[in-house]
């Protein structure tokens, strides 16, 4: 159901799917809508999310679907499987509808898939080699899928720790990889070396959704913990991670509410400030938290 927050009698009902949704994405600009479901019948459905018509209907996975992704520029789409029955990785063409390449997802569980853009060469620049990461129990893996081919290759990413991981978030430059785990902390990880540089905690409960963006401040991830806080953390620079107490408590206004338009942190709530290296985190109490969009 597609619901208009200006006018809660405007909604619109996109038929399709026989059994519970599993799972929801909506591509960068809006423009595509994509959800999987469980049962015998797990298909993918991508929708033109304007004009509210069914444009693909993906029949490929049995028994359900465990998460979508569109890449950046909406050319692709990628597909997991349960984990459980069905532990394949479909990546789609979305000018066409048909199959890129197809391969058994890593970890063998996986719960979230992410694009990252493009791989990047030895001086740093983009080429034609799509980049994204799966992640989930025990481990996060990076892809690099060329297009043209269908090859695609996995690296997994040495961690300091094992986690199981629950959300994935790339950077604006797509240089560091966040993840949110169940022990709850988010892990950030170099997308170059491919290994972890630390982890920051963020919820008793586990962290199940992270968001990234930059502003005159430097960058910030936000992170949606399982009992309701939400860890902002800002710096332009992650080196030297180090964990130390919480150096003050307070009632904090969230500075970028209005401008990122995100209702949720409007308002007062209680809040501990932590140093980390060279890059502040804040930690603010709200209801619980189980997914952050922009």
């Amino acid at each position: 159901m597609v619901c208009d927050s200006k006018d809660p009698h405007n909604q619109v009902f996109l038929r399709g799917h026989d059994a519970n949704i599993s799972c929801l994405t909506m591509s960068k600009s809006g423009r595509y809508l994509a959800s999987g479901q469980y049962g015998e019948n797990a298909d993918v459905l991508v929708w033109d999310f304007h004009s509210k018509k069914l444009l693909y209907r993906f029949a490929e996975h049995d028994f359900g679907i465990q998460c979508l992704a569109f890449s950046d520029d909406e050319m692709l789409l990628s597909t997991v499987g349960d984990g459980m029955e069905d532990k394949r990785m479909f990546i789609w063409d979305l000018r066409t509808g048909n199959i890129v390449t197809s391969t058994f997802a890593s970890p063998s569980k996986t719960t979230c898939v992410t694009w990252g853009r493009f791989v990047k060469d030895i001086k740093r620049r983009e080429t034609s080699i799509y980049q994204l990461a799966t992640a989930g129990e025990k481990g996060v893996v990076l892809w690099s899928l060329d297009p043209y081919s269908g090859e695609c290759e996995q690296s997994k990413v040495q961690q300091q720790q094992t986690r199981d991981f629950t959300c994935l978030r790339f950077s604006a430059d797509c240089n560091t990889l966040f993840g949110g785990t169940t022990s709850g902390d988010f892990v950030v990880m170099n997308v170059r070396n491919k290994n972890s540089e630390g982890s920051v905690a963020a919820s008793n409960t586990g962290v199940h959704s992270l968001e990234y963006f930059d502003d005159e401040d430097g960058a910030h991830v936000i992170a949606g913990g399982g009992t309701g806080p939400l860890v902002s953390s800002c710096g332009r620079r992650r080196s030297g991670w180090r964990r130390t107490e919480p150096s003050c408590r307070g009632v904090w206004r969230h500075s970028h509410s209005r401008r990122i338009g995100w209702k949720s942190l409007r308002g007062r709530c209680r809040a501990s400030s932590t140093v980390c290296g060279q890059v502040h985190y804040r930690r603010y109490w709200c209801a619980r938290i189980t997914s952050l969009g922009w």
